[in-house]
């Protein structure tokens, strides 16, 4: 055991002891496996955290735009019980008196701090390329004329109001649908419309039901951002419009979560999101704004575990088959050479296998160091890479000092068997 776990963790910085490697079972194969995810996760976790408060402190843009953001006595932002409260609307995208007021080194600020959980108005149109008509006019199309479009949801940031008016609108389409023998029959929805008139519900809960209920079967697979939503909600405005959207430079600060991206002064990308959980209760100004972005990114990196594990998950293929594929070289490389070493796959495979261990640890730190330079994202699709070419170059050392010493025993002892094994 004393001898395994010697070549087991020594291997990389030992010659000889990895030339014994081969002689041991696929234990040390597997056991690597799984150390290789482990530094893999938390290399590129590392990479991803760690350096994010540099980038901050070195985007000097970003925070002059931010300071002149909480500097603004029109804009007060009270952290309180894990939420953000803000009387103030802002949106530097949709208002250009909100642009010319916020706007600074060319990053946008989003300032909306209403219940993001709030039904809002949304519509939607059908679209054939350039071409663009109404959701009530596609409907109105035959099958064959409904060919080529596509459904798009537009969501809006105002609040749904559910008036008698609407409730009688929802009311009318559930009963024309739930009539049977109508070519407009829906069973699904007459058996769900019939047992929400079954519960007697009144007021703004009954209209809140009869809506998503019309929202469920007239509209074309509209959904949320928000899993309990039943309905567009303010979140998926904004989430749809401008997190998820193609953009960049930018301050979010929603009701229950602040998302940013910036450039360092290096031009380096960094990004950010997080909850206010955590986060120093008071009203944010210039001198607490730097602690402020820090603590919200810090504070949720826990919520992010998820992602870094799937990450190491996907990067498998390459910490699993490069050491096949590298094994398979070498075994290749001394079968055309005729060296006395290395002449079984199975061997080779296992050699290479020992130097895994650390390289997949030297992959990790390497990617950490690297990510104060580049953005780490970016550096997680290089992380295969950077294992197989530390692979390979340490068994290019094993292959040349192997070679060298069989050469050496073979000028000594021309006419005897001098394997190194």
């Amino acid at each position: 055991m004393a001898e395994w776990l010697k070549i087991y963790f020594l291997s990389f910085f030992n010659d000889r002891l990895a030339a014994k490697s081969a002689k041991y079972g696929f234990v040390s194969v597997f056991l690597t496996i799984v150390l290789s995810f482990v530094f893999f996760m938390f290399g590129f976790m590392a990479a991803d955290v760690v350096p994010f408060s540099t980038h901050y402190d070195n985007a000097g843009q970003y925070k002059e735009f931010v300071h002149n953001a909480f500097s603004d006595s029109e804009l007060r932002v009270e952290i309180k019980d894990g939420l953000a409260e803000c009387d103030t609307l802002v949106n530097t995208y949709t208002n250009e008196s909100n642009k010319e007021k916020y706007v600074k080194n060319g990053y946008n600020l989003i300032v909306d701090t209403r219940k993001s959980d709030t039904l809002i108005e949304f519509s939607q149109v059908a679209v054939k390329g350039d071409a663009e008509i109404s959701y009530e006019e596609y409907l109105n199309l035959t099958d064959k004329g409904k060919d080529g479009y596509a459904i798009e949801t537009r969501y809006t940031d105002k609040f749904l109001e559910i008036t008698g008016d609407k409730v009688v609108t929802y009311e009318n389409y559930l009963e024309g649908i739930s009539k049977e023998g109508t070519d407009s029959y829906n069973r699904e929805a007459a058996t769900a419309y019939k047992e929400l008139k079954e519960k007697n519900l009144t007021g703004d809960e009954y209209g809140k039901e009869i809506y998503y209920l019309y929202v469920k079967y007239y509209f074309s697979n509209v959904q949320s951002v928000l899993m309990s939503a039943k309905a567009p909600v303010l979140s998926d405005y904004y989430y749809l419009n401008f997190i998820l959207g193609d953009h960049s430079n930018y301050l979010y600060l929603l009701d229950d979560i602040c998302t940013g991206s910036f450039r360092t002064d290096t031009d380096i990308p960094a990004a950010f999101a997080g909850y206010y959980k955590g986060c120093a209760s008071g009203v944010l100004d210039e001198t607490s704004a730097d602690a402020f972005v820090k603590d919200v990114y810090y504070n949720s990196v826990s919520y992010s575990m998820s992602s870094y594990f799937t990450s190491a998950i996907q990067m498998a293929p390459g910490y699993i088959l490069v050491p096949v594929l590298v094994g398979f070289i070498l075994f290749l490389i001394c079968k055309a050479a005729k060296k006395q070493f290395g002449q079984k796959f199975v061997d080779c495979y296992k050699t290479v296998n020992s130097f895994a261990l650390v390289s997949a640890l030297l992959t990790g730190l390497t990617t950490f160091i690297l990510a104060f330079f580049v953005f780490a994202r970016k550096l997680y699709l290089f992380m295969p890479l950077i294992f197989a070419l530390i692979l390979l170059l340490r068994c290019a050392v094993f292959y040349l000092t192997n070679s060298a010493k069989e050469k050496a025993v073979q000028k000594e002892q021309p006419e005897e068997d001098s394997g190194i094994y």
